[in-house]
């Protein structure tokens, strides 16, 4: 890196219209949670789900089925923001596969 230009490895939603269409149910829970954000791309929507699993009075039944799955999707974005700060590319790219894999998984076993 130069003294004034910098390098940077990222990872961001590059149509947030995207995110509800691909998983409408999920994204209807995670965006409901009353937390700002900037955006409602994908890392923002397991933000959402892992608050709203932390702090909203969810049934026991979706707590029981869904809060696993959140909190895999928690370690997983920890995980690529690690790659991302490391800048294992290939590894970041990996774990955008498996988080978008979690999110169907998490869709087709949503609990209202």
């Amino acid at each position: 890196m130069g003294k004034v230009l910098q390098i940077r490895v990222i990872c961001q939603t590059w149509n947030v219209d995207l995110v509800e269409k691909m998983w409408p149910k999920v994204a209807g829970l995670a965006f409901s949670v009353p937390t700002k954000f900037a955006k409602c791309g994908v890392l923002e929507l397991i933000q959402g789900l892992a608050e709203g699993l932390a702090y909203l009075d969810w049934s026991v039944e979706r707590q029981e089925r869904m809060g696993p799955k959140i909190k895999h999707l928690e370690e997983l974005k920890r995980n690529l923001e690690r790659a991302l700060g490391d800048w294992q590319v290939q590894e970041a790219n990996r774990l955008t596969e498996q988080i978008e894999i979690a999110l169907d998984e998490l869709e087709d076993n949503f609990i209202a």
